[in-house]
């Protein structure tokens, strides 16, 4: 009995591959023409809302001189951590380059600090408001940064929102800084 089963299973193999084989003239046949189709453009998906944190830089972003005594360089950084998937934390900051190396590093000090304090705050304060609203927390940074007479004036905006609230919490800080020493003058 398992030689005849053998044999018809051997029969049915031969058969079904003798029938997937190709004939030459299937293989001669020459290929459908290529059917061109006409793609319309997608129309343009209405304009989201304005962001609220653009980062505006002046002058001298890529370190021309057009009459300015003094010249600096702005490399945004930007920062995204989550705290326990309660709280996202998406900010921008600053990096700037001034004329001398100490200057330089005496103005991202007070960016670095500033980055410490977003993340403390995001921690000691979003996080148990969101565990508290059941919600998550969302807390957003950027940055407007002018030139004014020797000085960089950094206008920092934080924004706090939660996910079962409309609307949300800013705080604005404005950073005075000498161009030159790279020092913080006033923090308002």
């Amino acid at each position: 009995m398992k030689k005849l089963f053998a044999a018809a299973m051997a029969a049915v193999l031969i058969i079904s591959a003798a029938g997937c084989a190709k004939t030459p003239a299937q293989q001669e046949e020459p290929a459908e023409p290529i059917r061109e189709e006409l793609i319309e453009p997608e129309t343009p998906a209405e304009p989201e809302e304005a962001q609220e944190n653009i980062i505006q830089i002046t002058p001298n972003q890529n370190n021309t001189s057009d009459g300015l005594e003094s010249s600096w360089l702005d490399e945004p950084e930007t920062v995204q951590t989550d705290l326990e998937e309660i709280v996202s934390c998406t900010y921008t900051l600053p990096h700037l380059t001034l004329e001398s190396a100490d200057a330089s590093a005496a103005v991202n000090a007070v960016f670095d600090e500033l980055s410490q304090t977003v993340i403390s705050y995001a921690q000691e304060t979003v996080y148990p408001a969101a565990q508290e609203k059941g919600a998550i927390g969302y807390v957003n940074g950027g940055y407007s940064i002018s030139e004014e007479d020797g000085t960089l004036v950094v206008n920092y905006t934080l924004s706090v929102s939660y996910s079962t609230e409309d609307g949300d919490q800013q705080f604005e800080h404005v950073y005075t800084i000498d161009l030159a020493t790279g020092e913080l003058l006033k923090e308002e």
